[in-house]
């Protein structure tokens, strides 16, 4: 585990709990089983996470000490319409993560619809949210922190140490960041969230205006223009040769480059 693990004053200031652990199969995983355990703004982070998932049952590979995994439980009931809730917190929770690296420098970090963080266009983080019995939430974030430009874990990754610092103190500050960033979402009442998180996910989300590929679990893909969010935080996406928008709730997205 990588020492500094051990020292991160500013995020346990701002957790209920903060768990580091050696090596573990999936930090969601691990509060999932544990979260009658723990309250809320409970946090579980390790550098060496075997077995990450990401949507649609992915896997999150990294090897150990180059990427973070931590998971922060957010209390449930996060709108007044859980099926709004479902769609808006892993946008959120990206939100949150790019406002804290926009905080601390990274300047042209960004949201891609619906769960990754970029920046320049390069792959830096994964989110994946999961529904705990009595509706609480696990956040998992997948964080890319230092590998080699040349031996990259994936297609297009970056790491935080490509855009700045990755000391200690730098992760310390962003995870501190990122937490406060969830709690005053959290904090704000239930009718109100819906419209709170659409300001919130439409001033960083790089996918509106851009012209994409649709992948769907079906395993058909078209394009399009990705034109706004609805309600509940789907996609809203006009096909080419169409006018009217199709709503994408769970496919992938991917930007197409021209």
């Amino acid at each position: 585990m990588s020492s500094f693990l051990h020292s991160l004053p500013r995020t346990a200031g701002v957790v209920a709990e903060l768990i580091t652990l050696h090596q573990v199969d999936s930090t969601n995983s691990f509060l999932a089983s544990h979260a009658a355990d723990y309250p809320d703004y409970t946090m579980v982070i390790t550098d060496d996470q075997s077995a990450g998932r990401g949507r649609l049952n992915r896997q999150w590979v990294t090897r150990p000490g180059e990427s973070l995994a931590f998971s922060l439980i957010v209390p449930g009931g996060a709108t007044a319409n859980q099926d709004q809730a479902a769609g808006w917190l892993p946008l959120v929770a990206g939100a949150a993560l790019v406002g804290a690296l926009r905080a601390n420098g990274i300047l042209k970090a960004e949201l891609k619809w619906p769960n990754d963080v970029l920046v320049s266009e390069m792959k830096l983080a994964g989110i994946l949210c999961e529904v705990l019995p009595g509706s609480r939430v696990v956040v998992g974030v997948g964080l890319n922190i230092d590998f080699s430009p040349e031996d990259p874990p994936g297609p297009r990754a970056t790491a935080l140490s490509h855009h700045g610092s990755a000391s200690s103190e730098a992760v310390d500050t962003l995870l501190a960041d990122f937490v406060g960033g969830m709690r005053r979402w959290c904090s704000v009442a239930p009718q109100m969230q819906a419209q709170s998180a659409h300001q919130m996910v439409m001033g960083v989300l790089a996918t509106i205006g851009k012209t994409v590929e649709v992948h769907d679990v079906s395993r058909t893909h078209w394009r399009g223009t990705a034109v706004s969010l609805n309600e509940s935080g789907h996609l809203l996406v006009v096909p080419e040769g169409s006018r009217e928008p199709i709503v994408v709730a769970s496919s992938d997205i991917w930007h197409l480059y021209q």
